[in-house]
């Protein structure tokens, strides 16, 4: 995949710059690394749809059950 950032100051783009020769990276290496560093303990994505699947996956049949994993997946 590719990403653009538009309208990025100038400030941003030399901040960037630096930090990517002081890490001996590309500016695009550089980017990547502090994306992946931002986002290594990101929760997952989950919305109805995958708790609907995941009650689906399990084969539950009662409320009861449905409600101990919508929770489930609402506190992560």
């Amino acid at each position: 995949m590719n990403i653009a950032i538009k309208n990025a100051s100038d400030l941003l783009v030399e901040r960037l710059n630096r930090r990517a020769a002081l890490n001996r990276r590309t500016p695009e290496d550089e980017a990547r690394a502090i994306l992946e560093q931002a986002l290594a303990d990101a929760p997952p994505v989950t919305g109805p749809a995958a708790v609907a699947a995941e009650i689906r996956s399990l084969g539950l049949r009662t409320p009861s059950e449905s409600v101990e994993i919508i929770r489930e997946f609402r506190d992560r």
